[in-house]
């Protein structure tokens, strides 16, 4: 068994393109999509200087295996074990949670302990493991998030 990344473009929202109306030649009615930049300060709509917004995308990491169907190698899909954007690869809440994610994943499937090692350390290539010290901070910061949402939900 061995990780496969898959790099997949993220599609857009229906927040980041603003609808507009428009007549043809002929005066007909028409309606074209504009990609726009929310200016939170006023709430406007402001259209984007130049082209569009640079795309974004994300990381799936993905176990398969590789077997020969009829004299052809092939790899089988063993299981999804997490995504992360590219842009929060360096983000230590972002690693956190994809780690988090992963290690609960392979736990369910239930990979022996040398495999395991082996696909944390090619994981490890491209999503670096947090620190024991990361770990510690977003403990923190989830719980003091969740007496927050506790506090907005009990109204207090």
């Amino acid at each position: 068994m061995f990780v496969r990344w898959k790099r997949r473009r993220l599609q857009r929202t229906g927040d980041d393109i603003d609808r507009r109306l428009y007549h043809d030649r002929r005066g007909n009615e028409r309606v074209t999509a504009v990609p726009t930049k929310r200016n939170l300060a006023v709430g406007a709509y402001i259209r984007e200087s130049g082209a569009e917004p640079m795309p974004e995308y994300c990381l799936d990491a993905v176990l398969v295996e590789s077997q020969r169907i009829d004299g052809r190698p092939r790899q089988r899909f063993v299981a999804h074990l997490g995504t992360i954007r590219e842009q929060d690869v360096t983000d230590p809440r972002q690693r956190v949670q994809f780690w988090r994610g992963v290690n609960i994943r392979l736990d369910e499937i239930g990979i022996t302990d040398g495999d395991r090692d082996r696909i944390a350390a090619t994981l490890a290539n491209r999503v670096v493991p947090p620190t024991p010290d990361e770990i510690d901070v977003q403990r923190k910061k989830d719980a003091a998030d969740e007496r927050m949402f506790r506090a907005i939900r009990d109204g207090t």
